[in-house]
Order: C-alpha cells, then sequence, then structure tokens
C-alpha cells in the first residue's frame, strides 16, 4: 500500500541521519534490529497473506493485516525519531555546557 510505501521511505530517511556513533550499544542494536531484521519481517509476513485476506481477516483486536503491517512500521519510525532526538538533545546538552564554561571565564574577568 501506499501508505506503507511512505512510512518506509521516511524510515529510510530518518535513519540515514542517525548518527550511530552518538548511541550507546543497546540503541544501536535496536537501530540496527529494527532496520536489517523487523521491516524485512513485517513485510515478509504482510506479503505472506492472500491478498484476498490483508483488508478482509481481522485479529482478535478487531484489525486486518494491512493495519497491523501499518502499525508496526509507525512504531519503527517512531523509533528512529527517538534516536534522532536523542542525538540532538546530547548535542544541545554540549552546548549549554559551553556556554556555562564561556560565561564563566566571562565573569572571572
Amino acid at each position: 500500500p501506499e501508505e506503507a510505501q511512505s512510512i518506509i521511505e521516511s524510515i529510510k530517511n530518518i535513519s540515514s541521519s542517525i548518527e550511530m556513533d552518538k548511541l550507546d550499544r543497546d540503541q544501536q542494536s535496536d537501530i540496527r534490529k529494527l532496520s536489517e531484521k523487523k521491516i524485512p519481517e513485517i513485510l515478509q509476513k504482510y506479503l505472506s497473506i492472500h491478498p484476498d485476506y490483508r483488508t478482509t481477516l481481522k485479529n482478535t483486536a478487531g484489525k486486518n493485516a494491512q493495519e497491523l503491517m501499518i502499525s508496526s512500521l509507525k512504531d519503527i519510525e517512531e523509533v528512529m525519531l527517538s534516536a534522532i532526538t536523542f542525538q540532538e538533545e546530547n548535542k544541545l546538552k554540549d552546548l549549554s555546557v559551553q556556554k556555562r564554561l564561556t560565561t564563566e571565564i566571562k565573569h572571572r574577568f
């Protein structure tokens, strides 16, 4: 579906912006696992369902295969966005530290 393609494209763009060396080992592992294993698994499982049943069959929660796939991809997209936010927050903290240091030096003169 177009929505899934759009989300996958977004995930690709976001993941290319992630600076893996700025994340801890667990975060790096999670990002790799999601992009290298989970996305292909989700797509494979969705595609393994006959097209006639992808939107008609529902699970116990009332979701069909397409909705489940889209929801899983959105979750991955959110994780990737969180990784970028984490990195940017750390950059801001570093800049704040530099500002405090320059202010301290300024007040000595």
